[in-house]
């Protein structure tokens, strides 16, 4: 069995939901499309043939990018603030049958069935349990690599897509 305590500063909020938004949500490509949709209305504007295809790619394109960017830049800082429940500490404890979360808004007790997959990018662990949805465990929170490897154990050996 595992225990660990995790409480979120701000910064470390935004950059793990951030991360699960790459991860889950964006794309390569879609700064792609964007400058494609921007740069092909643009040149057809420029050049004189300004149709109105031309004006709805241009705008097609900033209202693209402009929803990536509330998306990934101003929501997160945005939901940590209004959410308590981002700003309080739990302690989370991992056995072998289960995952608790324990904070002073009551007791959650998850099946590791109920995770679908697990990653780790960077300083966090993902338990992902659906589309944009996961808990998060910052890897700090454990008190030494030992800690850190029977944790990384115990998941693979719960979660069959995991690391």
């Amino acid at each position: 069995m595992i225990e660990v305590n995790v409480q979120f500063s701000k910064e470390e909020f935004v950059r793990s939901r951030r991360l699960i938004l790459l991860k889950t949500n964006f794309r390569w490509f879609d700064p792609v499309i964007c400058a494609a949709l921007i740069g092909y209305g643009l040149f057809d504007i420029l050049s004189g043939q300004q149709l109105w295809y031309s004006i709805l790619f241009v705008v097609i394109g900033l209202l693209y990018f402009a929803v990536m960017t509330v998306t990934f830049i101003i929501m997160p800082g945005i939901l940590y603030r209004r959410e308590e429940k981002f700003r309080n500490t739990y302690k989370v404890t991992f056995s072998p049958e289960q995952v608790t979360y324990e904070s002073q808004h009551g007791r959650q007790e998850l099946q590791w069935s109920f995770y679908k997959k697990a990653v780790r990018v960077g300083e966090f662990y993902f338990l992902i349990y659906g589309y944009q949805l996961a808990n998060v465990i910052p890897r700090r929170v454990f008190k030494d690599e030992a800690e850190i490897q029977a944790f990384e154990a115990m998941v693979r050996e719960q979660i069959q897509d995991s690391f």
